[in-house]
């Protein structure tokens, strides 16, 4: 509400305890998204790790280093999962130039990220970690105008019963249908 009031227009919610803790931390984060929504925020998160852009040189996050600059697109619900793929791309020697955590997702997801990308020539692949889609349809509408100029690289988490109960206790997503994603990302 602070953010709103104050007239910040993009805000990144790294605080964990909200729609992956239960009811009352999923009433935190319809909140939230009011507030987002009352304030027009784009806000990322909650339970995120970060956002990260190397061109401007910014590093919103608690990771403990800084991209390699390049023309990747990265964007997970595993804040752990960026931190291992930074340092492996680190190591070797693979630049990014926007990494995302999308956490929960309480107001923007990956259908967002992969619009916003689509239209930025300096993108040259865009690769999601995904453990649960929002709005199946309209991510699938989205990514297959995007990937008419830009590759999109998706992988899908929470395959197997343990992986889905995972994926839910961590960021609250429901891992879905396997069948349903492969028939959708096969598009």
């Amino acid at each position: 509400e602070a953010c709103g009031a104050a007239g910040v227009r993009n805000v990144v919610v790294i605080t964990a305890g909200f729609g992956e803790t239960g009811e009352d931390g999923a009433a935190r984060e319809r909140r939230l998204a009011e507030l987002a929504d009352e304030y027009e925020l784009n806000l990322v998160g909650p339970n995120s790790l970060g956002v990260m852009s190397t061109p401007s040189g910014m590093n919103a996050t608690f990771g403990p280093e800084n991209a390699l600059p390049g023309g990747l697109i990265f964007m997970s619900q595993s804040g752990a999962f960026v931190t291992a793929v930074l340092d492996w791309a680190n190591d070797n020697g693979i630049g990014f130039k926007d990494i995302v955590s999308l956490g929960n997702k309480a107001v923007l997801d990956e259908t967002d990220f992969v619009d916003h990308w689509g239209s930025d020539e300096e993108t040259d692949v865009i690769i999601g970690y995904l453990e649960g889609i929002e709005d199946g349809r309209e991510f699938i509408d989205t990514a297959r105008e995007t990937s008419q100029d830009t590759p999109i690289v998706a992988v899908k988490s929470g395959r197997t019963s343990a992986g889905a109960q995972a994926a839910s206790s961590h960021t609250g997503t429901l891992a879905g249908s396997d069948k349903a994603y492969e028939a959708g990302l096969d598009q």
